[in-house]
């Protein structure tokens, strides 16, 4: 992985939409920010970005799914695990357990939200109150938008803050793995701080990519191209140089072990790789060992919904495991996309593989 320094450059003193003064500099309570808590992840459907975004500005609130529309999956209701879990008809409880941290919010505890408020940046909003003053439930909400957090203070909500500014490139070089909807990530708070606290002063800060960024981008998606050619020429298994090898090397890169391989249930279960790590590297406050169920397929339009099936399958006999595709088509089908997405599996596309690749790179150069 490359680390990029955490030096701040001075950020730009471009004019702003007169909104994003509102969000910035004023809040329900008119309380100063003081002492700043927890930092969490906070995923959010990205369809409905426009409908959060506007949200946040209007009613102070942040929106997490898996609500259940009309059906009642208050996190403060007796059995909302279970609940939600049926409703989606879920393999594992791993997502409602993890929505149950909304439960462990504090007043102060700052919430990230990739791809907010459009894609590539990143905005920061400061929780308001304690559980469960800091909740709300909106019931028959169609969308499945149905968990409410109110946040006094927002930044970022006018694109200010690029993931790709230097001062989150550890953030974003992991953000493919922070997959779950609500997860604490304490290992990044000194640059969000930085940022909040910056911001909380100085209303015109931005932290965006610089020019150079956008040239390299450029070159960058030169040689995606050509990667992915060399790759699409390869074979799919067997030998030393396979696809399979490739994301074979792409995962023990980002601290993952191969533990087995061609494993199948004989009943629709079958991943290619079993491969495990330390849930350390990921979050302190999740310890132990986690299991990852991979399935590789090399394709060079769309990938379709059958690795995804293949690996929710092999996720029955043991709910605990993460699930990915990894795949070297242009993308996945709608179908695919949304089995992915009930289910909490990954998928990497050409693009994800280009970058995991350009990591290895990286490291062979150094040697």
């Amino acid at each position: 992985m490359v680390h990029a320094c955490r030096a701040i450059p001075s950020a730009s003193l471009t004019p702003v939409p007169c909104w994003r003064y509102t969000l910035v500099s004023q809040c329900r309570t008119a309380k100063s920010l003081g002492q700043l808590g927890v930092i969490y992840n906070f995923r959010h459907d990205r369809d409905r970005t426009a409908e959060i975004a506007a949200r946040i500005e209007a009613d102070h609130e942040v929106s997490q799914g898996w609500g259940g529309g009309e059906a009642n999956l208050d996190i403060r209701e007796k059995g909302f695990v279970d609940a939600t879990r049926e409703c989606y008809e879920l393999n594992t409880t791993r997502i409602p357990t993890n929505l149950s941290r909304i439960g462990d919010l504090k007043d102060g505890d700052l919430l990230v939200m990739p791809h907010m408020p459009k894609q590539g940046c990143v905005s920061i909003h400061v929780v308001d109150g304690s559980f469960p003053e800091c909740y709300r439930y909106e019931p028959e909400d169609v969308t499945h938008q149905n968990h409410r957090v109110m946040v006094r203070q927002s930044f970022g909500m006018g694109g200010e803050i690029s993931a790709r500014h230097v001062t989150l490139a550890e953030y974003h070089a992991q953000l493919r793995w922070l997959r779950l909807p609500v997860l604490p990530i304490p290992q990044y708070g000194a640059e969000f701080e930085t940022i909040v606290r910056r911001m909380e002063v100085d209303a015109t800060a931005e932290f965006r990519p610089s020019a150079l960024d956008e040239f390299l981008l450029g070159v960058a998606v030169e040689l995606e191209k050509l990667f992915i050619k060399r790759v699409r020429g390869i074979s799919a298994s067997g030998g030393d140089i396979s696809f399979e090898k490739l994301c074979e090397r792409l995962l023990t890169a980002n601290g993952y072990r191969v533990e087995r391989r061609n494993q199948y249930d004989g009943v629709g279960g079958d991943v290619d790789l079993v491969c495990k790590r330390m849930r350390g590297n990921t979050s302190i406050f999740e310890t132990g060992e986690v299991t990852l169920f991979v399935q590789v397929k090399k394709h060079g339009d769309m990938s379709d919904a059958e690795g995804v099936k293949q690996v929710v399958a092999m996720q029955r006999a043991q709910p605990d495991a993460d699930g990915c595709v990894m795949s070297s088509a242009d993308g996945f089908t709608a179908e695919a996309c949304s089995l992915a997405k009930r289910h909490g599996i990954a998928l990497l596309g050409k693009r994800d593989i280009f970058q995991l690749a350009m990591q290895v790179l990286a490291d062979l150069f150094e040697q």
